[in-house]
């Protein structure tokens, strides 16, 4: 079996991208992961990281390019075997456009709350749109933002679904009093709908009064709800 070198820029948290990538890393495909972003990160086994010096990434202008440029080093360099660029703008643009030129497949992740960002300015998505259509494939990580490119005219077959990864060694059952009966974690946006589940604990305390519901999270929606 053929071990693949992996490039992967991104700006996730170094929590987030601990738990997207240790997946990744178990995998007995790849061989090594090179992380391209403006700070380094927890060490993860098989990855290392190309980060930026302080003077540019603690300035969003000479971030964004330095970024780029430094992706256009590394695949000079290292020559990797697959583009991963989490976040569509600008890391997703970045690897779509070297993966083109250099002729070396590449993988755009998109975030529903980012697509909900994008199609609120029209003619940004219109242009946006067009170029995202041409990637070899798109991750998402659930099934609405799939079903919402697909009625974009996005290809489903180049649409890949990939929840978010749960480390059980961090995250297991204990045995602790129980202070809620039901707990909604995500960003309190209208589209995650939030204020359904709150309609619904109104119908079920009906019947069970003592039902204690908590909701976890920031956004636009937080006062209305």
């Amino acid at each position: 079996m053929k071990k693949i070198k992996i490039l992967i820029t991104t700006k996730l948290s170094n929590k987030k991208l601990k738990d997207k990538l240790t997946p990744i890393t178990e995998s007995e495909s790849v061989s090594a992961i090179e992380i391209v972003r403006a700070h380094p990160g927890e060490k993860l086994k098989k990855a290392r990281y190309s980060s930026l010096p302080k003077k540019r990434s603690n300035n969003l202008f000479l971030e964004i390019p330095s970024i780029f440029f430094y992706l256009l080093n590394r695949i000079i360099v290292n020559k990797p075997d697959l583009l991963v660029g989490i976040y569509y703008v600008p890391y997703g643009y970045f690897v779509q456009l070297l993966g083109k030129i250099f002729r070396i497949p590449y993988v755009c992740n998109l975030i529903g709350s980012d697509l909900s960002l994008y199609k609120s300015m029209p003619n940004h998505w219109k242009v946006l749109k067009k170029i995202m259509c041409r990637c070899n494939f798109l991750t998402t990580t659930g099934n609405s933002t799939k079903k919402l490119l697909v009625e974009e005219g996005f290809d489903s077959n180049r649409i890949l679904t990939l929840p978010n990864p749960v480390d059980p060694l961090t995250y297991f059952p204990e045995k602790k009093e129980i202070k809620y009966d039901l707990i909604s974690v995500s960003n309190l946006t209208a589209r995650k709908r939030v204020n359904l589940i709150i309609e619904a604990i109104a119908e079920v305390k009906i019947e069970f009064p003592n039902i204690k519901y908590a909701i976890i999270g920031l956004g636009p929606e937080k006062e209305k709800l």
